[in-house]
């Protein structure tokens, strides 16, 4: 009996080290590609699906999969209902490991053949670098999986007389709960539904279980992957956050579906292939896993958008959270990471513009002592120069080299426009001065039109700024003219003229800045590399 039983404790755990080894693997080999895939693909919530269930299917973890969905929703790639979709997908993705237990490693013993694998795959992870080292760690989970399985399934086998289908709950409504809460239990301690699946799958192939009371165990497994995902939310980015009550809303549903689908499913099942229940049990387990993680999906799916809407309102979001978009999961991939600050930038643009006409709107506003709303953006381009600085961009690269300069140069308008934004005497003299007030008014027109034009600027936008920057750089010459000859008839003292000039001087550069932002910022330009 205890042969059995640590047969079956280790078996799970070189279960769970295998699926943790071959994910890290297949991950590094093809990270960039499917980060690339989920960002060009998901333009809908259906795309979602389709991409989070093909993407999770290939790096065998749901939450690898939503954890990328998350970090573009942080950097503004995807929005968070677009990210829903990739969620339901991924819940159907993970059943594919279900799937590759039933069909191969029931049906074919590779228990032993696996093993020299597992030799070639840590001499590749060891001696080799870069993705031949990644290839050798998915040969290594890949055998290690088929060896857990075949030990637990030896271990299933010893334990026959201690645990039968007798020493669960019987197929009752009350059952049906206890039953239910044992597989969330299980995948709370394994912190694995793919593993406490292959674990049930193995049960019910050596007659440890019988397949009604699996059924209810595989609906608690997959409620069980909820409380990981709400554990990880706490005091996470409100992204994350999000992601993570819609998770747990979504499997709720789907295992209330799930119950709903229970007898008929069964019934069904008889009636297009009798016998196969007492034949195969683990096949029609896996499909019922498949199927109501489907139906959920198919259920929910026309009302994604007020779904969204109903996690928004749980999580409402009064702050500006600026750095919330530069995400560290997109720095391997420069051409995303860049689209993620313009996307920072944007904001933080439109926030600026926003603050630069209330502070010229009005002699009232312009005589304020402090402006401390200007810190967050402040430290928000400070945020995005550190992050655009730790991006490996070369120059032979031209387009995303070209991407990478025009970048910086917003972050350097944008902090030279909040520089000046902060110089409040500046400010106080426009307003005494005809000249000066129809300066400020053509400066706040450009201003206004690039806000307007949500500061990503059509080419009849660029043209009307460009020709406004060189009609009041041509108006400030002929007005420090004038000052000066206003002073040298005696008509204004010196200090006022110097005043006056500095403050023409001030609109001219703030103009400056607004078409510089204007030229250099053109959010998602650059084309994401295409996956070889």
């Amino acid at each position: 009996m205890w042969h059995g039983i640590a047969l079956v404790m280790g078996g799970l755990g070189v279960f769970l080290l295998g699926m943790s080894v071959m994910t890290s693997g297949l991950r590094a080999i093809a990270d960039t590609h499917l980060r690339v895939w989920l960002a060009r693909l998901t333009s809908s919530p259906l795309s979602g699906v389709i991409t989070g269930a093909l993407v999770t299917m290939v790096v065998q973890s749901s939450s690898a999969t939503t954890v990328t969905a998350v970090g573009f929703v942080n950097a503004g790639l995807l929005t968070f209902t677009e990210s829903l979709g990739v969620l339901f997908g991924a819940n159907i993705g993970t059943t594919m490991t279900g799937w590759i237990v039933t069909l191969v490693g029931f049906k074919l013993k590779l228990g032993e053949v696996v093993l020299p694998i597992v030799l070639l795959g840590m001499l590749l992870r060891m001696l080799s670098h870069s993705r031949l080292s990644a290839s050798g760690s998915a040969l290594t989970g890949f055998s290690l999986i088929f060896i857990g399985l075949e030990m637990l399934q030896e271990g299933m086998m010893g334990m026959r007389d201690l645990v039968t289908p007798d020493t669960f709950p019987p197929a009752t409504l009350t059952g049906h709960i206890l039953l239910c809460l044992l597989g969330i239990v299980i995948t709370a301690v394994t912190q694995s539904s793919s593993a406490g699946v292959a674990m049930l799958l193995t049960a019910i192939h050596s007659g440890n279980i019988g397949l009604a009371q699996a059924l209810p165990v595989v609906i608690g497994m997959n409620l069980g992957t909820t409380v990981t995902a709400f554990l990880a939310t706490l005091g996470g980015k409100i992204g994350g956050r999000r992601t993570g009550y819609a998770h747990v809303a979504f499997n709720v549903m789907a295992s209330f579906v799930a119950f709903l689908l229970l007898e008929p499913y069964l019934m069904l099942t008889e009636e297009i292939v009798p016998g196969l229940a007492v034949r195969n049990p683990e096949l029609v387990l896996v499909g019922f896993h498949t199927l109501f993680n489907t139906v959920g999906v198919i259920v929910i799916l026309p009302f994604t958008r007020q779904f969204a809407e109903f996690v928004i309102r749980l999580t409402p979001d009064h702050e500006e959270h600026f750095e919330r978009h530069l995400e560290p999961a997109l720095i391997p991939t420069p051409a995303l990471a860049l689209n993620a600050v313009d996307t920072m930038l944007t904001e933080v643009g439109t926030r600026v513009l926003t603050e630069l006409l209330e502070r010229t709107a009005s002699p009232e506003i312009a005589s304020r002592a402090a402006h401390p709303d200007l810190s967050g953006v402040a430290s928000a381009t400070d945020a995005a120069l550190s992050y655009v600085q730790s991006l490996d961009v070369i120059p032979d690269q031209e387009a995303l080299f070209q991407h990478y300069s025009e970048t910086l140069l917003v972050i350097d308008h944008l902090r030279r426009l909040i520089t000046r934004l902060g110089q409040t005497a500046r400010l106080a003299n426009i307003h005494d001065d005809a000249k000066l007030n129809e300066l400020c008014h053509q400066m706040r027109s450009g201003a206004e039109r690039l806000r307007q034009a949500g500061i990503v600027a059509g080419e009849e936008d660029l043209k009307a700024l460009r020709k406004l920057n060189r009609d009041i750089k041509q108006e400030n010459k002929q007005y420090r003219r004038t000052i000066l000859q206003q002073v040298s008839r005696r008509e204004i003292q010196p200090q006022l003229a110097l005043r006056r000039m500095d403050a023409a001087r001030w609109l001219r550069h703030i103009g400056y800045h607004v078409w510089k932002i204007a030229e250099h910022l053109r959010p998602n330009t650059t084309p994401a590399p295409t996956p070889e």
